[in-house]
């Protein structure tokens, strides 16, 4: 079996960042042999947060970036393929996997945002915090339930899925994170719509 992940960073959080960094690793540990990281390089990077027009205009900049960066793969050469991406980087995922009809495609989504489920997702896991300033939580939490995708809700937790002044506990949920991450590769698809963390 052919495996490959790919990588889709946010705006300022790159593929060398812990949720990204480590999900990589996890995802080779589980087999995915190839990988490519994704880097983009938007012109504006302040005033998109709340920003509809300007979240747009970000989408369509990085969207074709990451287009030129994947133009050279034979996606059908693939029996496995796995989109992880992490904010903005969640929509420019699952565009590409609809726009280019990859049907094999499985998604691992860190801090989705609401235009991310504009497009069809097949197969896929998210993470989301509760005090996330990216998003609304809990329309971000509806949707991924309206779109059959199951999401792990942590509380009070910010766009990095940490807290602030609590160095211990963000590594104890990161490795919770990965451990989340890791079964939904071992064993697909995962059985419940909501965890709400505790």
């Amino acid at each position: 079996m052919k495996r490959v992940v790919i990588v889709f960073p946010g705006i300022g959080y790159t593929a060398e960042k812990p949720l990204l960094y480590y999900g990589l690793n996890i995802a080779c540990e589980c087999g995915y042999e190839e990988y490519r990281k994704l880097t983009f390089a938007p012109r504006e990077k302040s005033n998109i947060r709340g920003n509809k027009t300007a979240m747009k205009a970000a989408f369509e900049e990085l969207y074709e970036q990451a287009e030129g960066q994947l133009r050279d793969i034979d996606w059908n050469q693939y029996d496995d393929i796995l989109f992880m991406s992490k904010s903005i980087g969640t929509i420019i995922a699952c565009a590409y996997a609809n726009e280019n009809r990859i049907m094999n495609v499985k998604h691992v989504l860190y801090t989705p945002l609401t235009y991310t489920y504009q497009y069809k997702i097949q197969n896929a896991i998210a993470f989301i915090g509760t005090e996330d300033a990216w998003c609304d939580c809990q329309e971000v939490v509806k949707l991924s339930e309206g779109a059959d995708v199951p999401i792990n809700v942590f509380n009070k937790c910010n766009h990095s899925l940490e807290t602030e002044k609590d160095v211990s506990g963000n590594i104890d949920r990161l490795s919770e994170i990965m451990k989340m991450t890791r079964d939904y590769l071992d064993y697909g698809k995962s059985d419940f719509a909501v965890n709400w963390d505790r």
